[in-house]
């Protein structure tokens, strides 16, 4: 059974909830600032048979995407297959990509509102500041 159903949902995480957003022509980052930008902030996240999941902005149409030997996170026109795996937390899940270390981290920039959306290895899964919480969007 999946971990997550398929449906809509706002992807953030942090005291700050710094949200996942998909930003136009494709790159994706994740802003403090999460509420000047609700159109941006829902994903469709999609179970498929091999236990993966796709990640749809449902606002740009850009599927969530790693770039493995750049070590980034980005945007794509084309589905990428992420495994999701539970965080520390019920509501919490790590973004990982398939077969692999790789999970989606995110790091600040001193200069602007935004952060930068990279691939790391897995920290402690017990307390991870990695974790990615999913909300499921509400019909109103």
């Amino acid at each position: 059974m999946a971990l997550l159903l398929p449906g809509e949902y706002r992807i953030h995480r942090g005291a700050c909830e710094a949200a996942l957003l998909g930003y136009t022509p494709g790159a994706l980052v994740a802003f403090y600032r999460p509420s000047l930008h609700p159109d941006l902030r829902k994903w469709h996240v999609q179970p498929q048979h091999n236990g993966t999941y796709t990640l749809q902005n449902i606002k740009t149409g850009d599927f969530l995407a790693y770039y493995e030997k750049e070590n980034r996170v980005g945007g794509s026109p084309c589905p990428c297959q992420w495994r999701i795996e539970h965080g520390p937390d019920p509501s919490q899940y790590f973004l990982m990509v398939p077969a692999s270390p790789f999970v989606v981290d995110a790091r600040e920039s001193c200069f602007t509102v935004q952060t930068h959306l990279v691939l790391d290895f897995l920290h402690d899964k017990k307390e991870s500041t990695q974790a990615w919480t999913f909300t499921p969007c509400s019909d109103s």
